[in-house]
């Protein structure tokens, strides 16, 4: 997850440029409708910028702060391999009132 969709309206399954995006969209329209799913990002978004960091490492932050969670794969895009490289060394650490407002979404993808 990312910025990227942050307020983008929903795109019809055809319009996607690659089976990666194709492949998100359905997950998505499994866990959630896509207004919900912009809301998640949107609360993510806002943990981004009270963290000083982004929705995507705010995001693999949460995750690795889980019970029972004791690694994440994380895909890098050849394309900024070393900045989300140095991302990762640098996840923020999440308050428990942010990972319990996150644990009440109905929406988990």
């Amino acid at each position: 997850m990312n910025e990227t969709w942050l307020g983008k309206e929903e795109p019809a399954l055809a319009e996607l440029t690659n089976r990666s995006l194709a492949k998100y969209k359905l997950l998505i329209d499994g866990a959630c409708e896509w207004e919900e799913f912009q809301q998640r990002l949107a609360f993510l978004s806002t943990l981004a910028a009270k963290y000083h960091s982004d929705i995507a490492s705010v995001s693999v932050a949460a995750l690795l702060q889980r019970e029972k969670i004791d690694a994440a794969i994380v895909g890098l895009s050849p394309q900024n391999y070393d900045a989300q490289n140095r991302m990762l060394t640098q996840l923020p650490l999440i308050d428990l009132h942010d990972l319990q407002e996150m644990d009440r979404w109905s929406c988990h993808l």
